[in-house]
Formats: structure tokens, C-alpha cells, sequence
């Protein structure tokens, strides 16, 4: 991926630039580097990065727009015990909203 990725999806997410750099933990004097010198993100980030977008895009999808998938994601959640976007840095995190964003698909609210 294109440093310009973690702009795009920052904007889609409505978070900082410096939010998806954390979780996607990218050095914020690496990724300046990298605009500056056009160069990709390396085959780790652009992991890291692919997963929050992967959520994200289910979030849409299973909550019909992406004003309430943002919403959804940036509010504190019982089940989880935590917001769902903080959770996002490890791949457990991930795969447990991807659990959550499943079980709400398929109504399961149990």
C-alpha cells in the first residue's frame, strides 16, 4: 500500500492520522519518510493496515452505512469490554469484532 491509504482510511473512520498509525504500529517518522520518498508501506504494515480496513468495511456492511459503522466502532462496547476500533491492533482484537460484527449480522444478541 500507498502512505496515502492511512489518509484515506482515516477519513472513512473519521480518527486522526496518528490514530491509525499507532494501531497499525507504524512509526510516525517512518511513514513521514515514506510520503517524503513515495515508498510503500512494507508487507507488515500493509497487514495491519488491510485488517482495520477489512473491519471496517464489515461494519458497513452489517450496519447498512458507514456514519453508524463509525459509530458502532468508536463507542464503548459491553461485550467486547472495550471500543472496537482500540481493539484493532492485534489480530485476537480483530478477530473478536469480526465475532461481534457476525453475531449482530445474524442477530444473535445473546
Amino acid at each position: 500500500l500507498q502512505p496515502r491509504a492511512i489518509e484515506l482510511l482515516a477519513g472513512r473512520l473519521a480518527v486522526e492520522e496518528a490514530w491509525v498509525l499507532g494501531v497499525s504500529r507504524i512509526a510516525p517518522r517512518t511513514f513521514h519518510r515514506r510520503q517524503e520518498q513515495d515508498k510503500p508501506l512494507s508487507a507488515t504494515e500493509t497487514d495491519r493496515v488491510m485488517r482495520i480496513a477489512r473491519v471496517a468495511s464489515q461494519a458497513e456492511r452489517v450496519f447498512g452505512s458507514t456514519e453508524k459503522a463509525r459509530r458502532w466502532l468508536s463507542k464503548d462496547n459491553r461485550m467486547l469490554g472495550a471500543k472496537p476500533l482500540d481493539m484493532l491492533a492485534s489480530d485476537a482484537g480483530a478477530h473478536d469484532v469480526e465475532s461481534e460484527l457476525n453475531r449482530i449480522d445474524l442477530g444473535d444478541f445473546t
